[in-house]
């Protein structure tokens, strides 16, 4: 799989190479961030990787904006099915 890498990066054009370039390891990262992002579960992505602990997982699921943006967007609309189904206290008037 190595030389398949190496050949497609060739062919595209990529650098190859731990010091200017992408490397074997980084499909892997690519492929946990991916499969997080597009909401796979946990524990599923996990048996795709081969990953057995939950926290080496993790630290293979490198921060993506967009999804960050989107799960923002997603608490914002909760917030708004939520307001005005919580009690209110009601406030004192001012002193004087």
């Amino acid at each position: 799989m190595l030389s398949e890498l190496k050949r497609t990066c060739a062919l595209l054009d990529i650098p190859y190479g731990r010091a200017s370039g992408v490397v074997w390891h980084d499909t892997r990262h690519a492929a946990v961030t991916n499969l997080v992002g597009a909401g796979v579960p946990e524990v599923v992505a996990m048996s795709i990787t081969g990953h057995i602990d939950p926290s080496i997982f993790k630290r293979y699921n490198n921060r993506r904006d967009d999804v960050q943006v989107a799960a923002a967007a997603q608490r914002d609309a909760y917030l708004v099915t939520r307001r005005g189904t919580t009690k209110t206290i009601a406030t004192l008037p001012p002193r004087k």
